[in-house]
């Protein structure tokens, strides 16, 4: 369960990594003029899209990472909770002869 939760919060901090990067780019990409063609990355391939069309799909990719973030951090805390719970167990049990803490 300890890996799990190393894996998911890795994974976590990946997302909010390119949800800074998404970010940053959005503010950049305010300053450009408006009928500029940007080259805008689907899949493997390049297009040129108007800057309007870049932010909103700009914006459509940050709620998605926000919605992974959040579900990430829901798991994250369910793990902990069920952590939290086994440690009291296990220190109820066998009391100081046991060391949980990392």
């Amino acid at each position: 369960m300890f890996a799990k939760k190393e894996l998911l919060t890795a994974e976590l901090n990946d997302f909010k990594k390119e949800k800074d990067y998404l970010d940053d780019l959005s503010l950049e990409l305010e300053l450009i003029d408006e009928d500029e063609l940007i080259n805008y990355k689907i899949g493997e391939t390049f297009v040129k899209l108007k800057q309007t069309e870049v932010l909103k799909r700009l914006e459509k990719d940050n709620s998605k990472i926000d919605n992974n973030v959040e579900t990430l951090e829901s798991e994250i805390t369910t793990i902990d909770n069920k952590l939290s719970l086994l440690k009291t167990q296990l220190y109820a049990k066998f009391g100081t002869a046991i060391n949980l803490e990392r």
